[in-house]
């Protein structure tokens, strides 16, 4: 009986895990529809605002961990809606640098507010100490999975690392420490990760 009751409450863990990843990510296309871009122009902004300049396609692409196919789809969809301006070198016109336009930046900024904001209004409902538990639980989840899929455990090599990056690049601009390396520090040690906080001047 208690095997069954585990069976029963892991596949119902994983579909309310489905479902609620389903519904946030409902919930962020919404916002990000409201603000007049789709998340992963938002990812491709990041990368431009944040690489250090001049930034061409291969760098985003390797930054988003995303094919170089899939990056310049996106990158097409911004110039053509003035989002990306691309300008090419001279010297060597397969060399084309990427930069963003007063139209981007200026949505680039309303959206930051959002990744500050949203989650805190979408974990509203629980404790600080059920935080914690569902961060302690999930990165348990996330070691196992590594281990039985037998994947590279590099955090440059998770498809979490550019969203991590950016929201960290971000949450400095605020005046609030957030530590990339705290983050993934999980995957070698096994103690939670350190309390993100305001930083006191």
């Amino acid at each position: 009986m208690k095997s069954k009751n585990k069976l029963i409450n892991s596949i119902n863990t994983d579909l309310y895990i489905f479902q609620y990843m389903e519904l946030l990510g409902k919930y962020e296309q919404k916002i990000y529809t409201e603000i007049g871009i789709t998340a992963p122009q938002l990812y491709v902004m990041a990368a431009l605002k944040y690489l250090p300049s001049p930034v061409i396609a291969k760098d985003v692409s390797k930054w988003l961990n995303r094919s170089g196919n899939a990056i310049n789809a996106t990158l097409n969809t911004m110039v053509k809606n003035g989002l990306v301006k691309r300008t090419r070198n001279l010297r060597d016109r397969r060399n084309v640098r990427l930069t963003l336009t007063p139209k981007s930046e200026a949505l680039f900024s309303k959206a930051t507010s959002f990744i500050k904001d949203v989650p805190g209004e979408v974990m509203s409902p629980l404790s600080n100490d059920e935080l914690q538990s569902m961060i302690n639980s999930t990165q348990k989840l996330i070691k196992h999975l590594i281990d039985i899929m037998n994947v590279n455990a590099s955090p440059t090599q998770l498809d979490s690392y550019h969203r991590v990056e950016a929201i960290q690049q971000i949450l400095t601009q605020e005046n609030i420490d957030y530590n990339i390396t705290d983050f993934y520090q999980f995957l070698s040690d096994p103690k939670p990760a350190k309390a993100m906080s305001k930083r006191q001047d």
